[in-house]
């Protein structure tokens, strides 16, 4: 069987990074896809497709290099996880992608040229584990 996603977009915004109870990092982030298509009245639209993405890097510093419109390549798989909603208590679920491979596809922005310039190659292919850990014990 297959469970593979591969996707090329924007950064909707920072990348929210967490630490699980071991110290292990997690970076949660959305990127944006998008497609264009002429509609009946031959006009041009555009639909943009939002995902939700989970990383886990084995560098701590990329997950401060995930910024509000940069440009990723992510390679991973769909991954669904449950949980009870406190104040309903409703089951809810959502599907995330969890990141395998991230590759920056453009230099980091000017304002943070400085920052970076000694610690950021212009691209960046982190594979992380064959199969990410359990979700369960990040607060999201």
């Amino acid at each position: 069987m297959l469970n593979k996603v591969q996707l090329i977009g924007n950064t909707g915004a920072d990348g929210q990074i967490k630490y699980t109870q071991t110290g292990k990092q997690v970076v949660s982030f959305s990127i944006a896809t998008s497609k264009s298509y002429m509609n009946a009245s031959n006009e041009k639209v555009e639909k943009v497709e939002w995902h939700n993405c989970v990383y886990w890097p084995k560098n701590d510093k990329i997950g401060s290099w995930i910024k509000k419109g940069r440009k990723l390549f992510v390679e991973g798989e769909l991954q669904t996880r449950s949980w009870e909603d406190k104040q309903s208590g409703q089951k809810r679920y959502t599907t995330e992608i969890i990141v395998h491979n991230l590759l920056f596809l453009d230099k980091a922005p000017v304002e943070e040229h400085n920052q970076y310039a000694q610690s950021e190659p212009p691209r960046i292919d982190d594979s992380t584990f064959d199969r990410a850990p359990d979700l369960s014990d990040i607060p999201f």
